[in-house]
């Protein structure tokens, strides 16, 4: 079984030595408990190496973090409830997360 170092999600680089949990925390706007949900709807273990992982479920991963409310995560995990312009329930990751952010204290400012 051949083991990658460094496998891509959500366009961020994670090392492959690590556990799936513990990897998918260094995407920005995915926590402990997002992390956990994530790897319990993939059926993925959460302790096994994320690099010995096949291409299916690394893709499969990468959808449930970029759309978890279309892929069965309860609305409550959304870390972007009643979006402000939208009225829609979204979780934000990595240069989204950013954005909305700057924008939101900006709008509070003027």
């Amino acid at each position: 079984m051949e083991i990658k170092h460094l496998v891509r999600i959500a366009n961020t680089d994670l090392d492959g030595m690590k556990p799936v949990h513990q990897a998918l925390l260094k995407i920005k706007g995915v926590g402990v408990s997002f992390s956990n949900m994530v790897t319990g709807l993939a059926q993925v273990e959460k302790n096994a190496q994320i690099g010995a992982l096949d291409e299916e479920k690394i893709k499969l991963l990468d959808k449930i973090i970029r759309a978890p409310l279309q892929n069965g995560a309860p609305v409550w995990m959304a870390n972007r409830r009643r979006d402000f312009e939208t009225n829609e329930n979204k979780h934000l990751i990595v240069a989204d997360l950013d954005y909305t952010r700057e924008n939101d204290i900006k709008r509070l400012r003027y």
